[in-house]
């Protein structure tokens, strides 16, 4: 493919760019996720399950320990939107 040029170039570059970001280690850790809905108050949170194969041990309805809310030393409000699930419980 040849190099857009003019008005059409940055609809190729903005594609482009939107793909590429997902060869990003950290980008990829940061938008790749399951979203777990709270018992407590009902809220739904995105969490990052550790390893290859977990995900196929959990199911839908399953109870899951999760831990790592909020950053080391800072408060649960500015932490990031990923978290990690430890395991399942059933």
């Amino acid at each position: 493919m040849g190099k857009t040029r003019g008005m059409g170039a940055s609809r190729r570059l903005k594609s482009h760019y939107r793909t590429q970001r997902w060869a990003d280690k950290s980008y990829k850790k940061c938008h790749l996720g399951n979203e777990v809905q709270l018992i407590k108050n009902g809220k739904k949170i995105v969490t990052f399950v550790p390893s290859d194969g977990c995900l196929n041990y959990i199911e839908e309805n399953d109870k899951v320990l999760i831990a790592g809310f909020g950053r080391k030393g800072h408060a649960v409000a500015t932490s990031p939107p990923i978290i990690s699930l430890k395991g399942c419980m059933r």
